[in-house]
This record gives C-alpha cells, sequence and structure tokens, in this order.
C-alpha cells in the first residue's frame, strides 16, 4: 500500500515530533493544546501565542526546552493534525494519556487545553468534544478542579 502525500507528510512530522520532544509532559502539553486548536480546521495565531506562553510559564516543568524548537515542532503538529486529523488526534491522545494517573501533570495538560480553548475569544461546541476526549485520555473529569474556600479566621 502506497501513502499519499499528505498522510505521509503527517506520519513524518510525527516521528519528527516523537524524535525531537523527548520530555512526557510536554509531548502531552503538545498534543493537548493542539488537538484543541485544529478543532475547528484552523490554527490561529492567537492559538499558537497561547500555546508559547502556556509552555513559558511552566518552563520549570518540562525537560530541555528549547522554545524555538517546540515552537516548530507545534507548527507542525498542528499541520499534520490538519493534514490527518484521525490519526493525528490518536497520537495525540496516545501521547496525553501517558500522564495518567500523575495528579500535577493531569492537571498543566488539562489547563493547557483550557487555555487553547480560550485562546482565540471564542469556545466552540467542537473544542468542547475534544476537551472531553483529553480529560477521558487524562481519565479525569472535564470540570475545573473546585477550590475549597478558606476557613474566615485563616489566610487564603
Amino acid at each position: 500500500m502506497e501513502l499519499d502525500e499528505p498522510l505521509a507528510y503527517a506520519l513524518t512530522t510525527w516521528a519528527r515530533f516523537d524524535t525531537v520532544i523527548t520530555d512526557t509532559l510536554l509531548r502531552a502539553v503538545c498534543g493537548a493544546f493542539a488537538i484543541v486548536a485544529v478543532a475547528d480546521g484552523d490554527v490561529t495565531e492567537e492559538e499558537t501565542a497561547g500555546f508559547l506562553a502556556v509552555v513559558r510559564a511552566r518552563a520549570g516543568a518540562f525537560r530541555q526546552l528549547d522554545m524555538a524548537l517546540v515552537e516548530q515542532q507545534f507548527r507542525g503538529l498542528c499541520a499534520a493534525l490538519l493534514t490527518d486529523p484521525k490519526g493525528g488526534r490518536q497520537h495525540a491522545l496516545s501521547e496525553i494519556a501517558q500522564v495518567k494517573g500523575l495528579t500535577a501533570q493531569q492537571e498543566i495538560v488539562r489547563s493547557a487545553a483550557q487555555i487553547a480553548i480560550l485562546a482565540d475569544h471564542q469556545v466552540k461546541r467542537n473544542e468542547e468534544l475534544v476537551m472531553g476526549e483529553i480529560c477521558n485520555a487524562l481519565g479525569i473529569d472535564g470540570k475545573p478542579p473546585v477550590q475549597e474556600p478558606s476557613p474566615p479566621d485563616q489566610p487564603a
């Protein structure tokens, strides 16, 4: 069976991503943000900027962070997802599932996906559905965690 050019591009891009981005948490964040970003069939610069801001804000949580390389890989990943949505989604969800059971990492991935939903200032139904898939892959509820109020006589 011969691969068509777009599918070959997508597979090559995923292989490059797998080789270049070795940090499990960063791979999960990339996958989550990317599948939300492409859920509407396009990736805006606001969504890319939002992804980069999330990664920069959490830089201490990732190993070997080269922002230029991360940006290049994220853009390629989004293009691959647009080219092969079904295969790309499966790959991204398998990356996300790698942090299942790791509470702090799950929350970073969930919050990154939530930020991706809000990055273009529009919440779309297909993005909400993807968020459900992400939470399912993480093994968590799709709702944000509830913060317990502090007792009135103690600082927050």
